[in-house]
């Protein structure tokens, strides 16, 4: 009886393995395969094909793919149950297609370390829970629709070319990371009264104005990184009850907390 039962267990894998895709999907591989020539895509196409992970009704769900380059097709957009797609430290070039705001059921979307080109991808009308675009060439401003998603629990889109100023972001977002950009204005005051934001990345920007005196008492962020940019005033208090920050190289007024002071950490050189 139990080898009855595992053997047909084992066919009903098989069955899903080699079960058709939807023809919308069919298109789509066959554009990546022509694209990409990813490792493993041989004969006829199928779940067990490498960084393809799909449900028991045979959707494909996930992408995970390394060892490409070349541009990322329109036809991705056919995969419309994806729900993660992972593209990292691949040679990708060109832009991130607008097709990719057709995927509504896409939770992740991970294409750092490529080459990427173009404007910062405007997905507000997805569902995204992370955005991971870093280490590309992307220029323009972060459209203030990604900023509003309130599923979006981590950007980021350090060492690209962004320019603008920084959107305020809902409640929902736990990690910012815009390092390494051209970004301008101030620092969003409501990342200051956010519970929810566990680090905050904007080191190496342009970015101005002072930090606000006081700030919410469940504001305890456990990164605060903002060194090398151009904020000045003072360096609140409030600044000592966070485990890991830098705000060096900006300029500050002396007086400095005792905790980031040259007998302290160091960590808030002032003008």
């Amino acid at each position: 009886m139990k080898s009855t039962a595992i053997t047909l267990l084992v066919l009903l894998y098989s069955i899903l393995l080699v079960r058709g895709f939807a023809q919308s999907e069919l298109q789509g591989l066959k554009a990546l395969q022509l694209a990409w020539r990813p490792s493993g895509w041989t004969g006829k196409p199928s779940c067990s094909w490498s960084g393809i992970s799909c449900n028991l009704n045979g959707n494909i769900i996930q992408l995970a793919l390394s060892g490409i380059n070349g541009s990322i097709p329109d036809q991705i957009s056919q995969f419309t149950f994806l729900q993660h797609l992972t593209l990292a430290n691949n040679q990708l070039t060109g832009i991130i297609p607008s097709s990719l705001s057709r995927l509504t059921n896409l939770q992740t979307l991970d294409l750092s370390s490529n080459q990427l080109t173009g404007q910062f991808p405007d997905l507000g009308s997805l569902s995204l829970q992370v955005l991971a675009i870093s280490n590309n060439q992307l220029s323009g401003t972060i459209p203030a629709s990604i900023a509003g998603l309130g599923s979006l629990q981590f950007l980021v889109a350090n060492n690209n070319a962004l320019s603008g100023s920084i959107p305020s972001f809902t409640d929902t977002i736990l990690e910012v990371i815009l390092s390494l950009n051209s970004l301008t204005g101030t620092i969003p005051s409501n990342f200051f009264s956010s519970a929810s934001i566990a680090r905050l990345d904007l080191h190496s920007n342009q970015l101005s104005g002072s930090l606000t005196p006081e700030v919410e008492s469940n504001f305890q962020p456990s990164y605060l990184y903002i060194q090398n940019n151009e904020l000045q005033g003072d360096v609140p208090v409030w600044i000592c009850n966070i485990a890991n920050y830098d705000l060096r190289n900006n300029t500050f007024n002396c007086a400095t907390p005792a905790c980031c002071s040259p007998q302290g950490n160091g960590l808030c050189t002032c003008n």
